[in-house]
């Protein structure tokens, strides 16, 4: 695959992954939080293993980071039936997601 090609499977992994994590803390007595938050780890660790074959420079990551927030950002707001306190969790969650995968 092509480092771009691999950069949008990150994107794509890390905005599911930070979706089903806002969405399970958001509401974690739900019946499928603790589903969404596996599912969520899975992604996370997926998108390390990818993000550590790939040699990522400055801007590489800027556009990482810039892209996981703009697409996260339309996800949330089409899911209408995640409370409005999930735009509050997105900076910090997309802060810790980005640290984990060694991109901040």
């Amino acid at each position: 695959m092509s480092k771009r090609r691999e950069m949008k499977e990150i994107v794509n992994l890390m905005v599911i992954a930070l979706r089903h994590k806002i969405g399970a803390k958001v509401d974690p007595t739900a019946q499928y939080a603790k589903k969404y938050l596996n599912e969520a780890e899975t992604a996370i660790s997926h998108a390390k293993e990818i993000a550590i074959s790939l040699h990522l420079n400055k801007e590489d990551k800027k556009e990482l980071e810039d892209g996981i927030r703009k697409k996260l950002q339309k996800e949330l707001e089409t899911r209408t039936y995640i409370p409005q306190e999930k735009f509050s969790l997105m900076e910090q969650e997309i802060t810790s997601a980005l640290t984990v995968l060694n991109l901040s």
